[in-house]
């Protein structure tokens, strides 16, 4: 299990003594970052009422096994998005600009890269 949280209860627990060397090289040292990342939003996501995706490839999948985890990309589909800003109240603008930012800051940039994208779709779309 990487981590546990209660729909009801909005409480949830995760552990990242499987996610790789944090004191390793650059390269461990943010895989286990992104993997740390992956299960602390995704269990915050079932703090938030959220439950597993199963529209779209999104953070808020369910996963059984460390591939399938690592498969699934750190960033929320539309659907899921548009439920963590009506819980939160949120605004996606300002939201994947700090997003694009910390990932830049991280050097996760395949997530910087998805996060400015879609800024920029919000942002032709006004």
């Amino acid at each position: 299990m990487f981590g546990q949280a209660s729909l009801s209860q909005r409480v949830g627990v995760w552990s990242i003594s499987r996610n790789g060397d944090p004191h390793g090289d650059d390269p461990a040292f943010r895989l286990c970052l992104l993997r740390t990342l992956k299960t602390a939003s995704h269990e915050t996501g079932h703090m938030f009422s959220m439950q597993h995706c199963t529209l779209y490839e999104c953070n808020m999948c369910g996963s059984n096994h460390r591939q399938e985890a690592d498969r699934r990309p750190l960033w929320l589909c539309p659907h899921c998005l548009a439920k963590l800003c009506y819980a939160t109240g949120a605004d996606p603008v300002k939201r994947f600009k700090d997003l694009a930012a910390f990932s830049q800051r991280a050097g996760l940039k395949a997530e910087q890269e998805f996060y400015e994208k879609s800024l920029a779709a919000l942002e032709g779309a006004k």
